[in-house]
């Protein structure tokens, strides 16, 4: 399997967990909304990003994990940027009725997925030839 096939995959699990975290802590255990979705997001990094250093980018060396957990949570939240930038734009071109915010919903998912596979390949789990910052 490629290396971007599994950091894909990873993602998919990644997104999974955002999720259900999302929606026990929120509707399954009544916390506040903006709190709820933070811890997710949180989750979800935390959960992409050791998934990514133990499949994805195994034969890289490991770097100090907490380290490479805050470049990974870094970049999630840069990667956020394009992902909902994309989204709005889409929702903008395409009208908010029937499938069009979930062609949004995926455009976008895929705009920031290829942010954040860019910023893990040379940053987050950069290789040992390449300078790190």
């Amino acid at each position: 399997m490629s290396r971007f096939a599994r950091f894909a995959l990873i993602g998919a699990l990644g997104f999974v967990v955002d999720s259900l975290c999302f929606a026990l802590l929120w509707q399954g255990m009544g916390w506040p909304l903006q709190l709820s979705r933070a811890i997710a997001f949180v989750a979800a990094a935390s959960t992409t990003w050791l998934g990514n250093r133990v499949l994805t980018f195994a034969d890289r060396p490991s770097q100090p994990r907490w380290l490479q957990w805050r470049k990974a949570l870094a970049s999630a939240v840069v990667a956020a940027i394009p992902n909902l930038g994309v989204f709005q734009l889409l929702l903008m071109l395409l009208g908010q009725q029937g499938i069009s915010p979930y062609i949004a919903l995926v455009g976008g998912v895929l705009a920031g997925m290829g942010v954040n596979y860019f910023a893990s390949q040379i940053w987050v789990f950069a290789p040992a030839n390449h300078p790190r910052p």
